[in-house]
């Protein structure tokens, strides 16, 4: 089954729209704004359920569902979104080090390029990968 994607330049408003100072792990960090920017291109926001208030929160959530990939997945399938290739408009699960948790969340705003919300704002970064769209229908 074939996701909606969108122009890069799409991809990039709806993210630039959404991630934007100040972070708060607890109501603008990368899972939410890049669910929030997702939610602008296609009108479903895969994150809205995520309850956490902290680091040490979110990584609690998300061993609720057995870890960051069984997370993510789970967060798609209930909001009706299929995993397929990386493509400007999709969500996607990046791996990153360095971080507070191994991976973010972030809106792909063309081959292999990632928005996601820092510390001071967006940041467009390359990484591994899992994504996820609106099937067509």
């Amino acid at each position: 089954m074939m996701v909606r994607s969108c122009s890069p330049s799409a991809a990039f408003d709806a993210a630039s729209a959404e991630m934007v100072p100040p972070f708060d792990v607890a109501g603008r960090d990368c899972c939410r704004t890049a669910g929030l920017a997702f939610a602008r291109l296609w009108g479903v926001n895969p994150v809205a359920g995520a309850r956490y208030r902290s680091h040490a929160e979110a990584r609690a959530f998300v061993r609720s569902f057995g870890g960051a990939a069984a997370c993510h997945g789970a967060l798609a399938q209930a909001a009706g979104l299929i995993e397929a290739p990386a493509a400007p408009g999709l969500i996607g699960s990046i791996a990153v080090d360095g971080q507070p948790l191994p991976w973010v969340l972030g809106l792909c705003v063309a081959p292999d390029e990632w928005a996601v919300m820092g510390e001071a704002g967006m940041l467009v970064i390359t990484g591994d990968a899992r994504a996820w769209g609106v099937p067509w229908v």
